[in-house]
C-alpha cells in the first residue's frame, strides 16, 4: 500500500511517545550558566557606561584645551579677541555650503581652525602688535608663523588636521602665498575654505594697523579675490550665503564690537576711514593686501 506523507504523519502522531523526566542537575547547571551570563552582561553594561563617561570627559577636556589655546593667541592681540572662534564658525558654515555634511569632518575642521595661528605664540609682541607698517625683516618673521605652528602641532596625532591647516592657511590660489607657494588644488581644501573665512574676519575687524570694513564691503573684496587669492568655487559658495547670515554668526559669538555689524559709533559706516585712506574700493587695488599678519 502506498502511504502518503499526511497518512504517515497522522500515524506517527497517534503513537504514544516516551517521556523522560528532566534531569535536575542539568536544569540547575543551565540556570547557573544563565545567571552567570546575566551578571557578565550587567558588568559589561556598567563598564560601557564608565567608558562613555570617560570619553565625554576627555572630549570636554580636549575642547577646553583647544578653546584656551585659541583664546591665549587671540588675547595677545587685543583687537583680535574672538578671531579664532569666529573664523572657525565661518569655516564650518562655508564647508557646509560646499557640500561637506559629515559631522565628524566638520568638527575636525572647526577644531583645526581654532589653532590656525598657534605659531604666533613665537612672534614677539613688538612685531605682532606693531601699529605701523612692518619692515621687510619683520614681515619675514611674521611669515614664519605657519611653519612654527606646523612644527608645534605635527607631533600630536589628534592635531594632524590642525597642523596641515596651520601650515597652509596663508597659501593663495594663484601660488603667491606663503610659506611654500602652493597653487590651486595643491592647497588642501580645508585651507582654501579657511583662507576666505580668515580674510573675511580680518577685513571686518579693527586692527592696530587699519580700520574695519562693513560686511558688504568685505564680501565685495572677497569676490575681487576670486581666482587670485581664493579658490573660485569657494568664493562662489561664500557669496551664496547672505551677508546677513555671516553677520548673525558673528553677532552670536562673544566679543563682538557693535561697530563691526554696520555702522561706527559716530554714525559713519565702519571701514570709511580705511577706504578713504587707501583711495576707495574702486581703485583697482584689493583691500585684502596687507590685512593679515
Amino acid at each position: 500500500m502506498d502511504r502518503t506523507w499526511p497518512a504517515c504523519a497522522a500515524d506517527i502522531s497517534s503513537r504514544a511517545l516516551p517521556w523522560t523526566a528532566p534531569d535536575g542537575n542539568a536544569l540547575d547547571r543551565a540556570q547557573r550558566e544563565l545567571l552567570a551570563l546575566r551578571e557578565e552582561l550587567e558588568a559589561l553594561r556598567r563598564e560601557n557606561q564608565a567608558l562613555s563617561r570617560a570619553f565625554r570627559e576627555l572630549s570636554e577636556i580636549y575642547e577646553a584645551t583647544l578653546t584656551v589655546l585659541a583664546a591665549t593667541i587671540d588675547l595677545r592681540d587685543r583687537e583680535a579677541v574672538g578671531h579664532s572662534q569666529r573664523v572657525a564658525a565661518y569655516t564650518v558654515r562655508l564647508a557646509q555650503e560646499m557640500g561637506v555634511t559629515h559631522p565628524e569632518e566638520l568638527e575636525q575642521l572647526r577644531r583645526a581652525a581654532l589653532l590656525h595661528d598657534i605659531g604666533k605664540a613665537n612672534i614677539p609682541d613688538t612685531i605682532l602688535l606693531k601699529p605701523g607698517r612692518l619692515t621687510s625683516q619683520e614681515w619675514r618673521i611674521i611669515r614664519s608663523h605657519p611653519i612654527l605652528g606646523y612644527r608645534m602641532l605635527r607631533r600630536i596625532p589628534c592635531f594632524a588636521k590642525a597642523a596641515e591647516l596651520a601650515y597652509c592657511h596663508h597659501e593663495r590660489w594663484d601660488g603667491t602665498g606663503y610659506p611654500r607657494g602652493l597653487r590651486g588644488e595643491e592647497i588642501p581644501l580645508a585651507a582654501r575654505l579657511f583662507a576666505v573665512a580668515d580674510v573675511f574676519d580680518a577685513l571686518t575687524s579693527d586692527r592696530p594697523y587699519r580700520t574695519a570694513l562693513t560686511f558688504e564691503q568685505a564680501a565685495a573684496e572677497i569676490a575681487r579675490g576670486r581666482g587670485t587669492h581664493f579658490d573660485p568655487k569657494v568664493v562662489d559658495a561664500f557669496l551664496r550665503v547672505p551677508v546677513a547670515e555671516w553677520a548673525a554668526i558673528r553677532r552670536n559669538l562673544s566679543g563682538v564690537p557693535s561697530g563691526q555689524l554696520g555702522h561706527k559709533a559716530d554714525g559713519r559706516r565702519a571701514g570709511d576711514d580705511a577706504v578713504k585712506e587707501r583711495g576707495g574700493l574702486a581703485d583697482g587695488r584689493l583691500q585684502i593686501e596687507g590685512v593679515q599678519r
